[in-house]
């Protein structure tokens, strides 16, 4: 008999397993792999970072997606809609280079609130522009380097460039060169050499956007 009592314990034991502990949101370090957790349009994301490596992507009741990613998980941002679907996104930035500057990884919403990877829009230090409707996105190099400012539009679910602006220093003369293109091949339509810096203030779009991310979970 108590040899049945105790079959009977493990069928039932069996047959109503351990529930998971609940979703919570986390962001974890080592030397090696970086996991992020997060909840974005109520739904339990999931990134590991296999450093210099992989991006392991993903979302409840979805399949993992494998991304080359040959950087480090520095930072993400949760909290913008870069379609204005009304849905937020996922922006992954690897780790600054050598001007400061973290390359974003996008993973946008689609109508129903699931996000999708889009290489396309990995542009530096990229956001929606609500009163233009615009995307913007700049680049700051060093002090010989190219700094830039580019505009973009959505076409159903395709950005369309609309028009940008480059500016250099050329030589410790303080020379410059502020360059203006459009087109989808980016033509140069105008140039200007030892322009005012209130010229490249106001190019494309005025000054540059304040660009927030987190780099922990508390």
């Amino acid at each position: 008999m108590k040899h049945i009592f105790l079959l009977l314990f493990i069928i039932t034991a069996c047959s109503h397993p351990t529930p998971k502990p609940p979703f919570k949101e986390q962001l974890v370090r080592t030397d090696s792999i970086v996991v992020l957790k997060k909840l974005v349009n109520n739904r339990q994301i999931e990134v590991t970072n296999i450093i210099d490596s992989l991006l392991l992507f993903s979302q409840e009741n979805g399949k993992t997606d494998s991304i080359p990613f040959e950087n480090y998980l520095f930072a993400f941002n949760s909290d913008m809609d870069l379609n204005a679907d009304s849905y937020k996104d996922l922006v992954i930035y690897g780790h600054p280079n050598m001007h400061g500057q973290c390359m974003p990884f996008v993973f946008l919403s689609n109508k129903e609130g699931i996000l999708r990877y889009r290489p396309e829009l990995s542009l530096f230090n990229i956001q929606y522009d609500t009163a233009s409707k615009h995307i913007l996105s700049f680049y700051l190099g060093g002090v010989y380097s190219e700094f830039t400012k580019d505009s973009y539009t959505w076409e159903n679910d395709s950005l369309k460039f609309l028009r940008g602006a480059s500016f250099q220093v050329l030589s410790p003369m303080g020379e410059t060169l502020l360059v203006f293109y459009k087109g989808k091949d980016k033509v140069p339509y105008r140039k200007l050499k030892n322009s005012s810096e209130e010229l490249w203030d106001t190019a494309v779009f005025k000054g540059y956007p304040d660009v927030s991310f987190v780099t922990e979970i508390n």
